[in-house]
């Protein structure tokens, strides 16, 4: 491989081989989210796009991360410091 071929794959190598990989499932009723999200979709004017799961998520999350900063965690492989 020559040229930017040969540094795209060294990049995804370096990325395998850095990031970390791990998966998280977790079972949630969903059930007044629902209610609230078909609640604020039929108020919505003609046209307007419907609200999808993300939102709310987004500001669930938003709300409990600074309470969990190891979830937000960095490591630097030159210092081998998890900051």
């Amino acid at each position: 491989m020559i040229g930017i071929r040969r540094v795209i794959a060294q990049r995804m190598s370096e990325a395998k081989r850095n990031a970390p990989h791990f998966s998280y499932v977790e079972e949630v009723d969903v059930t007044a989210l629902e209610a609230l999200r078909s609640h604020l979709n039929a108020r919505l004017r003609a046209g307007e796009e419907p609200y999808s799961y993300l939102p709310f998520v987004v500001v669930a999350l938003v709300a409990v991360l600074g309470e969990f900063p190891q979830c937000n965690a960095h490591y630097d492989a030159a210092r081998n410091l998890l900051r």
